[in-house]
């Protein structure tokens, strides 16, 4: 989910930048690619995972669930990057661990719920718990407050929920991979001074073929409900916050 700063002095040192901009991506194939691409301008990277554990791929949750797990990996393993555990990582299903070694497994379970770089904290749900509560731009703030409680970074940035919002110092990032924003495209954050959320296209049409080229028992499903048609972000918000009440 995210990309953030290791070391912002490195960084610097390596761009040329005095200023140097972070940006916040879905992993997976496609947040991956662009991690790598963001190292060889000069920024460091931290990679998260997020996503709900019944329908996910591509770049949702760094290695679990998705289309291509091993190849994801093989990305993830090949940049100098901080992760962050998603609830999937920690709890993956049987096709992904399946298509995963036994140390790939180990070390995704054991990333920490949180890394704090330059001020910002990161994380996947909230910072004590990488699936509960949820927090959505509709969960009172009652809920924001309770979550941030002991929390003094100037920002923190989540995922979890695919979908990109701000409360206050409360940022979420988006999904590139997954998002549920009435579009289909890639959503994500550069983080500086402050939060700026972005938009990027990608080819629908060659994602679709690569889905549908894997083994994944859902890429027939994933690509009709995710990627031939946009996710309604209303939906979205009201199953989330639904599962607060369950």
């Amino acid at each position: 989910m995210a990309i953030g700063p290791a070391d912002r002095r490195a960084g610097t040192a390596a761009s040329g930048l005095d200023d140097l901009r972070v940006g916040i991506i879905g992993a997976g194939k496609l947040g991956t690619t662009l991690a790598r691409a963001a190292i060889a301008a000069g920024y460091d990277v931290l990679i998260s995972g997020m996503g709900p554990a019944d329908a996910i791929a591509l770049t949702i949750d760094v290695l679990s669930p998705g289309a291509q797990p091993a190849e994801t990996d093989e990305v993830v393993r090949s940049v100098d990057a901080h992760f962050v555990r998603g609830n999937c990582d920690r709890d993956s299903d049987e096709w992904t661990l399946s298509q995963l070694d036994d140390d790939t497994i180990a070390w995704s379970q054991g990333w920490p719920l949180t890394v704090e770089l330059d001020g910002v904290l990161y994380c996947h749900a909230v910072p004590t718990d990488d699936l509960r509560p949820i927090l959505t731009d509709a969960s009172p703030d009652e809920r924001f407050a309770k979550a941030l409680e002991g929390v003094e970074a100037r920002f923190v940035v989540a995922g979890h929920v695919h979908m990109q919002f701000q409360r206050g110092r409360w940022f979420n990032a988006g999904s590139i991979g997954m998002p549920y924003e009435d579009d289909v495209a890639a959503f994500w954050s550069l983080v500086s001074d402050d939060v700026e959320f972005r938009r990027t296209p990608f080819d629908v049409e060659q994602v679709v073929s690569e889905v549908l080229a894997t083994d994944w028992p859902q890429a027939e499903t994933f690509v009709a409900e995710n990627l031939l048609v946009a996710p309604s972000r209303a939906k979205a918000t009201a199953h989330f916050e639904s599962l607060n009440e369950s």
